[in-house]
């Protein structure tokens, strides 16, 4: 006769945390999982941050969920499909730090330590989250075979897809270090939840363009700063892994525009799925990446929508940057429906500049004395009766457009504006020859 399979005792999230075990057995929804990231060994480390429905944010703002540490090499990570899916951990390890709870789940083989040369004994599965046609098949085993109760277990995963459908997606969204572009202080690390424009390569740089809706502050054209509170472990890596000191370039602002400023627009293009949500407004806000943080396959894709943590940021050239550091992560999250409320709300009254809302007062009322009067300091001009236009809504009109726009000028050519008036001046390229917007990017103007 085969031997009875184990019974497994699961914990909740709550008494995880509480618990003073050594080592538990687990059942919890991913709200997120960070890309993977080398260590000085052999294995790579991501975090996945878990929850359920034992404690919630009315509760207890402190742990409405539990960071878990996961060690391995990297194809035998978790790899999330989408938040919300659920996870089963086997004989996950806990320590005590600072009378606080540090969640360890190594997986695959030991490299050091007493059990060198064998495997680990934490193990997982992974399953989807609520939605059509699910099963509670897992679509992910760190094991060759794992036991499954399908009365207990699969009762376990229904109250989970249960708890994330009612609960736990708008839980996710809480975090009291995230911030709006516009709120971005200097000397403060921040968190981001953002949809990503674009990544690119610039002469080896990898950079973000990341939005959220709004709009990154401006400074003045000539400003530089360093990065945030100058401190070694932001600078040089902090000594965990050996990585380099940081190289990111001297100089350089980074601008995103939906089109080259020289292609002409034609309204099939616009028509394309893969421009019909690039937004009118906010700013395309640059993210600049260290070369061996992230490997280029790890970053994520242009529509994702994600969480950045623990951002540091400088100005380079007038353009406040993000800056990806030794101890920043990113997390795939799902759209921020507040975000999208407000951005479309901006849309609507034609709010294309964050910075400048006294200075749109009456901008998109006629100048006659009739319509009202309009700021002080704002330039005047014809036809004012017509809405404000972003720089990036100028790019993505085809020709022949005319536009009204509130932009700030970081740039003019050529130098002696004097020159304005003459003829034959070699260079002078139109809107080509500037800049709009604090970023550059024609999305602030």
């Amino acid at each position: 006769m085969a031997p009875k399979p184990p019974t497994y005792a699961y914990l909740s999230v709550h008494d995880v945390y509480i618990s003073r075990l050594n080592e538990v057995n687990l059942y919890a929804v991913v709200k997120e999982s960070t890309s993977p990231r080398a260590t000085k060994g052999t294995d790579y480390h991501m975090t996945l941050k878990v929850a359920d429905g034992s404690v919630t944010i009315n509760e207890n703002k402190a742990f409405a969920d539990i960071s878990i540490n996961f060690f391995a090499p990297k194809e035998q990570l978790p790899k999330l499909r989408e938040p919300g899916d659920i996870i089963r951990i086997h004989r996950l390890k806990i320590q005590q730090h600072h009378n606080r709870p540090n969640f360890t789940a190594k997986v695959g083989p030991m490299a050091g330590g007493t059990g060198a040369g064998g495997f680990a004994k934490c193990h997982f599965l992974m399953f989807d989250g609520p939605g059509e046609g699910v099963t509670d098949e897992p679509y992910q085993s760190s094991s060759n075979s794992h036991t499954f109760e399908a009365e207990r277990d699969g009762a376990r995963i229904s109250r989970l897809r249960e708890y994330w459908s009612e609960v736990g997606k708008y839980d996710a969204g809480y975090n009291d270090f995230t911030k709006t572009l516009n709120g971005i202080e200097e000397d403060v690390l921040y968190d981001l939840h953002c949809k990503v424009l674009n990544v690119a390569d610039i002469s080896g740089t990898r950079v973000l363009y990341v939005w959220d809706g709004s709009d990154a502050r401006p400074y003045a054209p000539q400003t530089n700063t360093g990065a945030a509170g100058d401190d070694s472990q932001w600078q040089d890596g902090g000594g965990e892994g050996d990585v380099p000191p940081i190289q990111h370039p001297i100089c350089g602002r980074y601008d995103w525009t939906p089109y080259p400023q020289h292609q002409v627009v034609k309204c099939a293009a616009l028509d394309a799925p893969d421009n019909s949500e690039v937004p009118r407004v906010g700013t395309a806000f640059p993210v600049v990446m260290r070369q061996f943080d992230v490997a280029f396959e790890d970053l994520p894709l242009a529509g994702q929508w994600i969480r950045l943590r623990a951002l540091s940021s400088w100005v380079r050239g007038g353009q406040l940057q993000g800056l990806y550091v030794h101890h920043s992560k990113w997390a795939r999250a799902g759209p921020n429906e507040d975000w999208l409320a407000a951005a479309a709300e901006r849309v609507q009254n034609r709010n294309v500049a964050l910075w400048a809302t006294d200075l749109q007062k009456g901008g998109n009322q006629s100048q006659s004395g009739v319509g009202g009067a309009m700021a002080e300091g704002l330039t005047r001009t014809a036809h004012g009766n017509q809405p404000l236009h972003t720089l990036r809504e100028v790019l993505m009109t085809p020709p022949p457009s005319m536009h009204r726009c509130l932009v700030k000028i970081v740039q003019h050519w050529p130098r002696d504006v004097h020159d304005f008036c003459s003829e034959g001046i070699e260079g002078i390229g139109g809107i080509g020859g500037s800049e709009g917007g604090d970023g550059g990017d024609g999305g602030d103007g």
